[in-house]
């Protein structure tokens, strides 16, 4: 499994969004869902600063083929018809050749056929899924461990707090909330995480967090913890060679 930090620092961007003007409200919630997450976006209106005084076409050309993990795409008529898309594209496109595995994640916001993107690609569809699905689905498929960053995580600078008489990271609090987003691993088939609390081979006394990541009774553990009992052998997760599939 890459390590998050080694991915940050080969690209500039987690996602680079490409989309026609008419789809800007979809652009701007979902990269804004994105970030709230801390997944490194790129969009245009958060990087004014960055853009002011480029040349354009050199510097998107920049972006869509060499700064980004992945480039999601907001298909639809307005886009087929853009002349700043077809450009995005054709870097993407050069980027997904030279790549061996898959770089564009197209969204689909109606059936109009764009050229260059096959109808055989997996696409999402807004017809059917909602934002919220989307960044969920884009978040498993950038750390498909579970383990997302939260904000301030790639930033943090040592600032310390208090979590009931715990010292944790000022960034912990929220990657506590994250892990109980997660609910369960898959193997053959799915189980239920072992929650703080509830472990079976080993005592866990009356404290009331876990002693190496801190959740509450009842909570799920941050992944990769150390205190996490595996579902399925009832061993130490991190420790034991069962095969975790998501």
């Amino acid at each position: 499994m890459a390590d998050y930090s080694d991915i940050a620092k080969q690209f500039d961007y987690d996602i680079a969004l490409s989309f026609a003007g008419p789809d800007r409200s979809i652009a701007q919630e979902l990269a804004d869902l994105l970030e709230n997450e801390g997944v490194r976006v790129f969009y245009d209106l958060h990087a004014q600063s960055e853009l002011w005084g480029k040349d354009l076409y050199q510097h998107l050309q920049t972006v869509y083929r060499e700064k980004a993990e992945y480039c999601v795409i907001i298909l639809s008529e307005a886009y087929a018809g853009s002349l700043w898309t077809r450009h995005e594209l054709k870097q993407a496109q050069a980027r997904a050749f030279m790549s061996n595995r898959e770089y564009i994640l197209p969204i689909r916001r109606d059936d109009t056929e764009i050229p260059g993107v096959n109808p055989t690609v997996g696409y999402i569809d807004l017809r059917t899924h909602s934002l919220v699905q989307v960044r969920d689905l884009i978040c498993s498929k950038l750390f498909p461990d579970g383990d997302w960053p939260v904000p301030g995580e790639l930033s943090w600078k040592g600032e310390l707090i208090d979590l009931e008489g715990e010292q944790v990271a000022s960034f912990w609090p929220e990657k506590i909330r994250h892990a109980q987003q997660w609910s369960g691993y898959r193997f053959v088939h799915k189980l239920d995480r072992v929650p703080w609390g509830s472990e079976s081979l080993w005592p866990v006394n009356n404290r009331p967090r876990c002693p190496d990541c801190s959740v509450a009774r009842g909570q799920y553990h941050v992944p990769n913890c150390d205190m996490e009992e595996c579902p399925l052998c009832h061993r130490q997760l991190w420790f034991c060679d069962c095969e975790i599939l998501d």
